[in-house]
């Protein structure tokens, strides 16, 4: 290529300039870059999620354990359920419906991934999309009346 006389200079990348998904969404906003981002943020929860229980479910089991010593014995098991108790309570039924719906679209969004790249349903995408969230809404309705039992929605 022949030198013109001056450089190109490449302008100066944003610290963010590697997300460049989150970029992409606002230029290109789909059903596609939205399943994806989606995906990527119920992940990351789950996984976030999944690390706090490990360590709460340890605590009440330690905690128990330092009652006596012994973790399989009454005082043992006495203080593991006080200590899960704190978890039963509104806000972490709330929780707890969010962490479902989050699992759900994680599980729905990825089983319609797998059908489109390998069974050749790429035309249906949207179409499996929009199908997975209505099962979602389904399952998000029904679930209200077992996460809540304080709203006394079932007779």
């Amino acid at each position: 290529m022949a030198d013109l006389g001056y450089k190109k200079e490449r302008a100066a990348r944003p610290e963010w300039a590697h997300l460049h998904y989150i970029k992409e969404w606002f230029l290109n906003a789909n059903v596609g870059n939205f399943a994806f981002l989606m995906q990527r943020l119920t992940g990351i929860l789950i996984v976030l999620y999944l690390f706090a229980h490990l360590y709460s479910i340890g605590e009440a089991f330690l905690y128990g354990k330092a009652a006596n010593g012994h973790s399989l014995d009454v005082m043992g098991a006495q203080a593991f359920n006080h200590g899960m108790a704190v978890y039963n309570t509104p806000f972490f039924h709330a929780m707890e419906y969010l962490l479902m719906l989050g699992v759900l679209y994680h599980m729905l969004n990825g089983l319609r991934v797998i059908m489109v790249d390998w069974f050749g349903f790429s035309r249906q995408h949207k179409s499996l999309f929009w199908l997975s969230m209505a099962i979602i809404v389904l399952v998000a309705v029904i679930g209200v009346f077992y996460f809540f039992p304080e709203l006394h929605l079932i007779g």
